[in-house]
């Protein structure tokens, strides 16, 4: 039988229910979202994955938080598909200022509104590549389709490489707590244009 030393949970639904499950053993949660009293209030101690998080967080219940920031391991990208391979894999002419974007295809991430100013902007010789799965999914390609200077990658577990292939990396969010993304494109030396979110803010 499992006996824990300590319980560490994510996320407010399964948070709560493992607190009050777990008995006398000390509960810890991540916080990834804003805190919310029923999640929370029975955890012996918080962590938060951004400084602004712990704005959220009660004043009692700050001395037991702690803000551990997200990360992602580094990535050999000399060891990796070169930009011009993966440039000729989405062929692309020479010179195409590539705007990648990366994340799931849901309201909050908002690809329908980076697809929009994409197409009112019209820059010269520009693509626009997005990665990601959702439920907006139809809802992208009805957009996307028509335009042949926008591809949609679909989703793709093996996302890094893809990095080097952009000019620029844009992350539309409507919200956001901290975008792992916005680490990978930094540690690809990607320049990075977000929405003006919480999470974007942190970094």
């Amino acid at each position: 039988q499992l006996q824990p030393d300590i319980i560490h949970t994510h996320h407010g639904r399964d948070s709560r229910y493992l607190a009050k499950l777990s008995g006398n053993v000390p509960t810890v949660a991540t916080v990834h979202m804003h805190y919310r009293q029923k999640d929370y209030q029975h955890h012996n101690g918080l962590i938060c994955v951004s400084n602004w998080l712990l704005k959220t967080v009660p004043e009692h219940f700050v001395k037991n938080t702690v803000v551990i920031p997200n990360w992602v391991e580094p990535y050999d990208y000399q060891a990796s598909l070169t930009r011009e391979s993966l440039h000729e894999e989405l062929q692309l002419a020479d010179g195409t200022v590539v705007f990648g974007s990366v994340g799931r295809f849901s309201p909050e991430k908002a690809p329908d509104d980076l697809i929009e100013a994409f197409l009112l902007v019209n820059i010269p010789n520009s693509h626009l590549v997005l990665f990601g799965k959702g439920e907006l999914e139809d809802k992208i390609k009805q957009m996307a389709l028509p335009h042949e200077n926008i591809t949609l990658m679909g989703y793709d577990k093996n996302i890094r490489p893809w990095y080097q292939a952009f000019d620029i990396f844009v992350l539309p969010l409507r919200s956001g707590s901290f975008g792992l993304v916005l680490l990978e494109a930094m540690n690809a030396g990607c320049p990075i244009v977000t929405t003006r979110t919480d999470g974007a803010m942190d970094l």
